[in-house]
């Protein structure tokens, strides 16, 4: 999935790669004044192994204090957005595949960076296997939030870890958000509210089904990478 539009101007720019993740508020049901989350920082670490080949030339170019080489190097990555003032429902962070990222192999991003950052990404690696073959084997990514809670006006911390094989190619993750129109029928809670010229805005509230945080369907067109499930019955 790509989320950067060919705003530099030039014909030729392909978006490149992003890889998401998505963070759902806990009490993200909870009414007004007691589920926010103010002024949320969130910062990524992503940790490489020397014993892998492919990461070998790029952890000599990072900066570390480990000076020990049979140790796991960790590198920052960035995320976007990193900050939210108000966190209240569902928050999503992406990260660029670009040749500054850490998380590509070393020929990959040199070939980024000769196309230069007004083409983008390659199309020739427009593609789920590709783009799996220029992803480095990192040990780990984690995810740190923190804020401030609307209810306990206290600090508050989350922390997620993920591993290699947590990466899917070609998927999105499912829409959370309904509108609860306070149906007894509890069936009737995702079918969303069609206004004729009756009803007004009071008479929904937007909800999260926190059960759904993270399920995800293959993105528009069939270039996504099987599962391993589909792998089995192909």
């Amino acid at each position: 999935q790509s989320i950067l539009p060919p705003s530099y101007g030039h014909k030729s720019f392909n978006p490149y790669p992003v890889i998401e993740f998505r963070i759902v508020n806990n009490r993200a049901n909870c009414p007004p004044g007691k589920n926010e989350i103010w002024d949320a920082q969130v910062t990524g670490i992503v940790e490489l192994s020397p014993e892998n080949k492919d990461n070998s030339e790029r952890l000599k170019s990072l900066p570390s204090e480990q000076p020990s080489t049979d140790q796991k190097i960790s590198c920052d990555l960035k995320l976007s957005p990193s900050f939210h003032p108000y966190f209240c429902r569902t928050w999503f962070l992406r990260h660029i595949l670009n040749e500054s990222s850490p998380l590509l192999k070393e020929d990959v991003r040199r070939r980024l960076k000769e196309r230069g950052p007004h083409k983008g990404w390659d199309g020739k690696l427009n593609n789920y296997k590709d783009i799996r073959k220029g992803l480095v084997e990192f040990t780990s990514i984690r995810i740190m939030m923190s804020g401030s809670s609307a209810l306990s006006k206290g600090e508050v911390y989350a922390e997620k870890t993920y591993t290699y094989d947590d990466v899917f190619i070609g998927w999105k993750f499912i829409g959370v958000c309904f509108e609860d129109e306070d149906e007894p029928n509890s069936s009737q809670l995702f079918r969303r509210r069609r206004r004729s010229g009756g009803g007004s805005a009071e008479e929904t509230k937007t909800r999260v089904d926190l059960s759904l945080l993270h399920d995800i369907c293959p993105q528009k067109g069939a270039n996504y990478e099987p599962m391993a499930a589909d792998d089995e019955t192909s």
